[in-house]
């Protein structure tokens, strides 16, 4: 049974990671090389806020809410957006360049040593015990709960949303997408690289 949960937790953890690469690529046709370091930024980000609002877990957690999406967008807007009308190969190159200094920023800012944000949050980490003697971690269950919540929201958002429509016309056809008004690059920043 526990060989299950650790499953769930592995898979869960995979298809939130995965789940970013689909959008990403649905849409803009770029394989984004960096996704791994955007998201490794995101948890420092969070680290960081959480050493700053040490007190405040909440205004922590929102802050690194706000930030993570921000740098994607910067992102997009400094280099990503140049790349539009290129060959996909420079696309996907520049992402790889955007990995390898986002790793060695993260060396040179917070070191290579691990950083635990739940420990800066103040936040414990019980076990919680299931069926049949398994256990799973609080953290390991949020990540488990995060994944459906993420998966729900987002077909619901592509599904119904004005914006997720936009983003499905966006990644089937940008040429009829931009003929019928939509505004491309609002599209490319909601799914930045």
């Amino acid at each position: 049974m526990q060989l299950i949960v650790n499953i769930v937790v592995l898979a869960a953890i995979y298809a939130l990671l995965a789940c970013g690469y689909v959008l990403i690529y649905r849409v803009s046709r770029v394989m984004n090389m960096a996704h791994g370091e955007l998201a490794m930024l995101g948890a420092y980000l969070l680290y960081t806020t959480a050493s700053l609002f040490a007190d405040h877990p909440i205004t922590a957690i929102a802050a690194a809410v706000v930030l993570s999406p921000a740098i994607g967008v910067l992102v997009y807007i400094v280099l990503m957006r140049k790349m539009t009308g290129q060959m996909v190969l420079a696309a996907i190159l520049t992402t790889i360049a955007i990995g390898i200094l986002l790793r060695g920023l993260v060396v040179l800012i917070w070191s290579a040593a691990q950083q635990h944000p739940l420990q800066a949050l103040g936040f414990s980490n019980p076990s919680i015990e299931l069926v049949g003697g398994a256990r799973i971690s609080t953290g390991a269950a949020l990540i488990v709960l995060a994944t459906i919540l993420v998966y729900g929201g987002l077909f619901a958002f592509l599904r119904f949303g004005r914006w997720g429509m936009r983003l499905r016309a966006a990644g089937q056809n940008p040429l009829l997408a931009a003929q019928r008004g939509i505004n491309l690059d609002a599209i490319y920043a909601l799914a930045p690289p």
